[in-house]
């Protein structure tokens, strides 16, 4: 096996599991009946891209305990998530890790050819890591502490 460069990188927990679904609303429905997970939170989300391409993505979330699941649905334009979609199904799209910076993650693995696919500065960022495991990895932000 060949043997990996370090990092300075530190993930705290596993925080979040993304799943990309064709409908959300029956995802719901199917998991309130089937597993008793009825306490959900949705949203929309209206990105616009560099290019002026607009989008919409439908979100839900719950929590098992202490972790977050997340329902994606790519409403309508082209996003990272339809493409996934389009290539493997419904199925689980990303692994939210927490991170202390993920301005500085980001940083430290851009030093080492990883890419941010999507994100927000000091909230979040989508890695492009080559998707061992085939997974993807959404850094997440922890709360800063409070003076």
């Amino acid at each position: 096996m060949e043997k990996q460069e370090s990092t300075d990188l530190k993930v705290e927990s596993i925080e979040q599991i993304g799943i990309v679904v064709r409908d959300v609303d029956k995802v719901i429905e199917s998991w309130s009946k089937l597993l008793g997970i009825d306490r959900w939170n949705s949203t929309e989300m209206e990105t616009v891209d560099r290019a002026g391409n607009k989008s919409k993505t439908k979100l839900a979330f719950t929590s098992i305990g202490p972790l977050q699941i997340e329902l994606i649905q790519s409403v309508e334009g082209k996003t990272f998530y339809a493409d996934f979609l389009e290539e493997h199904g419904e199925g689980i799209h990303h692994l939210g890790v927490r991170v202390a910076d993920v301005d500085a993650a980001t940083a430290n693995l851009g030093k080492k050819g990883v890419k941010v696919l999507f994100g927000r500065r000091g909230r979040f960022a989508y890695m492009d890591t080559g998707n061992p495991g085939g997974v993807m990895y959404e850094l997440i932000q922890s709360p800063r502490e409070q003076a």
